[in-house]
């Protein structure tokens, strides 16, 4: 070894020296810088020189290194592992989680308690149309327990840039559903103008607004109740003497919603549907809401108030049941449910809806006094358990 490094220093110097030449191979090389070629030299050198003097590693004697003995079972690595046998309790589908629906788009509803004002501009100065206005009067009650119906509900068909004006009345409400179209509803004080379409809902408690259709037409479903009476003694208060009902200062606040929008209630496997509209925050005498149903629906009696259903959508056939039914042989227990078919149902009286199998059955809905309602959150909580 001694050698070998004595030779690399007596090469390394030589090839230093500034009097040395560059190596030149007329056949390969080009010619190289005179400070690069002793070190390219060297390197080849050095590499050479230290290869050569490397000793053979001897071979491995396995039959003389240790063995032992192991209980662990081998490992196997599978490209695609091994399938699941098929009566492992360990897997567990769980079904999804029913997805929310949605409000149909409404064409062509047409009521029996329909009006249609024909003029540009019409004056509802009753609140509710005169009785030569419309078909069928709008608190006319169905099925006819011979009580007087809480609320007027009908539907106007405005023209193309229809307007309806309502008056100031201190004891009666007004309620709207837009059924089809666009339409402008302006509060009489002139606070808020809001546009709006299907589905869109307004609360004007006192009445007092102005609903205008757009250049396309409107339908409008229309519920008229009393804040203070009932929707008969409140609507004769107001013919008799419509200044007495006047109000300066509205008995209550306006308010838009849009059921699209409205908070969705689901339960009965995802089968019905609920939307919250108005509650007794902002419409404290009447709930209104919308409802779907592919399934049958029971609810139970009322101890005290109504339930109204406005039938917009779908077929479904109505059983009536409950001391109020069994006290009087002149209610049918069962009928059938149209769309445009208003029906009101009293206290003490239960009732089942069993849609058809064609299609959803969409209503509003509304409670007299709000209240029912909270049988929807407490269906859901059933549901979702502890």
């Amino acid at each position: 070894m001694p050698t070998v490094l004595g030779f690399a220093r007596f090469a390394s110097n030589q090839l230093s020296s500034r009097t040395m030449e560059p190596i030149k191979d007329p056949a390969t090389l080009a010619p190289m810088p005179r400070r690069v070629a002793p070190i390219a030299l060297l390197f080849a050198v050095t590499t050479t020189v230290f290869s050569a003097c490397q000793l053979p590693v001897p071979p491995m004697d396995t039959a003389a290194l240790p063995t032992t003995v192991t209980s662990a079972k081998p490992l196997y690595i599978f490209t695609n592992p091994p399938s699941r046998p098929a009566s492992s309790s360990a897997l567990t589908i769980v079904d999804a989680p029913p997805s929310p629906a949605s409000l149909p788009i409404l064409s062509h509803v047409e009521m029996t308690r329909a009006a249609i004002c024909p003029q540009k501009h019409c004056w509802r100065s009753w609140v509710v149309p005169r009785p030569t206005e419309v078909v069928s009067p709008p608190t006319t009650p169905y099925p006819d327990f011979g009580v007087p119906s809480p609320v007027a509900v009908w539907q106007e068909q405005l023209g193309p840039g229809v307007k309806l004006d309502f008056p100031r009345a201190k004891g009666l409400a007004l309620l709207g559903v837009v059924l089809e179209g666009i339409v402008t509803v302006a509060p009489a004080e002139g606070s808020t103008l809001a546009a709006i379409d299907a589905w869109n809902a307004f609360s004007a408690p006192g009445a007092g607004v102005a609903v205008t259709a757009d250049p396309a037409a409107a339908s409008v479903l229309f519920m008229a109740y009393s804040l203070d009476s009932t929707i008969d003694k409140s609507v004769a208060a107001l013919r008799a003497n419509d200044k007495a009902v006047f109000w300066d200062r509205r008995p209550g606040s306006f308010a838009v919603q849009d059921l699209k929008r409205a908070e969705q209630l689901m339960w009965a496997q995802g089968t019905s549907h609920a939307w919250i509209g108005f509650e007794p925050d902002r419409s404290p005498h009447v709930f209104l809401g919308a409802l779907r149903l592919t399934q049958s629906d029971t609810a139970p009696p009322l101890d005290n108030g109504w339930e109204v259903l406005i039938v917009l959508q779908g077929t479904a056939t109505l059983a009536l049941s409950g001391e109020r039914v069994e006290s009087n042989a002149n209610i049918a227990r069962n009928m059938e449910l149209q769309p445009g078919q208003v029906v009101t149902i009293p206290s003490n009286v239960a009732r089942t809806v069993n849609p058809g199998s064609s299609q959803p059955w969409y209503a509003v809905q509304l409670f007299v006094p709000p209240g029912p309602e909270r049988r929807y959150r407490d269906l859901v909580q059933q549901k979702e358990g502890p």
